[in-house]
């Protein structure tokens, strides 16, 4: 929790502690790698997980010296997000921008056991739908899954929200490692109509702890380029009867990053490309804004 890693492309990966602002640990990369997302540090394993050249993620630990660049998993289209919980234990959810998603060992290696490298996999949906947003959300102790993938996709008619359950599995001991991943059901889907162009989301959890009906289910909150923002609720039971946002606020679009264009495309590209990225793979369109969750949205509505 004092920790935040920083990315830069220049300068490459570090962990600063933020009360007393001095840099802990880091590590320069060669100059032939492009970094396409910022590093995250996975918390129970300390190992760092880093994307290149948007298909392909790498992993090295805390204690490493230098980045080791072998340590791999290497995708046919572009990462969106690496996502990961406590729940997760050593585990984390790759995404990618079609809308799959792959769940792995944050070592990105395979179990000795069986010499699986990915726990399950979320299909695709398929279509132009586009990936622009995902994150792993804890669900209430009386939920059928612990977790659940939230993916936000763009499509012709609007915003797609899509949830799937994840069930981790780990010994009676429920220490790592996780032995394996379930994703009961099948995954829920609602359309989130607006004009606008959504330009950041973020996902609150419930909690029991703050009182009152809007902190009891999960809540999703979207930031549109119009200034307006919206709490969805993101509860499982739900979703799929969900027509309209249970609050909505407006901000100033002055103060909302804005842009029309609904795809973004890199400044720079690395002479390592895969051909992915330049053969059919779909355009890596990352949300404008960032949305960070501090507290119950009951903070919100009041």
């Amino acid at each position: 929790e004092d920790e935040v890693v920083v990315t830069q492309q220049l300068q490459g990966v570090a962990i600063y502690n933020v009360r007393s602002h001095v840099c802990v640990r880091s590590w320069m990369l060669p100059s032939n790698v492009l970094l396409t997302h910022a590093a995250c540090l996975h918390p129970l394993t300390r190992r760092l997980l880093a994307i290149r050249d948007y298909t392909t993620v790498f992993s090295w630990s805390e204690d490493d010296i230098e980045v080791d660049l072998s340590c791999f998993m290497q995708f046919d289209q572009p990462l969106l997000a690496v996502s990961h919980a406590d729940l997760l234990y050593d585990g984390a959810a790759l995404v990618l921008i079609d809308g799959s998603a792959t769940f792995v060992r944050a070592n990105l290696q395979a179990a000795a056991s069986d010499g699986i490298y990915a726990f399950a996999t979320v299909v695709a949906p398929g279509g132009e739908d586009v990936a622009i947003w995902a994150e792993l959300l804890p669900l209430p102790s009386h939920a059928s899954a612990p977790l659940a993938l939230v993916v936000l996709m763009r499509t012709a008619a609007g915003v797609r929200l899509r949830l799937q359950l994840v069930q981790p599995n780990v010994d009676a001991d429920k220490v790592a490692p996780l032995r394996m991943v379930s994703l009961p059901g099948v995954g829920l889907e609602t359309l989130i109509r607006s004009s606008a162009l959504l330009c950041g989301a973020c996902l609150v959890p419930a909690s029991d702890e703050m009182g009152g009906v809007s902190s009891r289910e999960p809540t999703l909150v979207l930031l549109w380029d119009n200034g307006e923002m919206q709490l969805w609720s993101a509860s499982v039971d739900r979703l799929t009867t969900l027509k309209a946002p249970r609050c909505c606020r407006y901000l100033s679009p002055a103060s909302v990053m804005h842009s029309n264009a609904h795809e973004v495309e890199p400044q720079a590209r690395s002479s390592t490309a895969t051909g992915a990225q330049q053969d059919g793979a779909k355009p890596f369109a990352p949300l404008q804004s960032s949305l960070i969750p501090l507290a119950s949205p009951q903070l919100f509505m009041q």
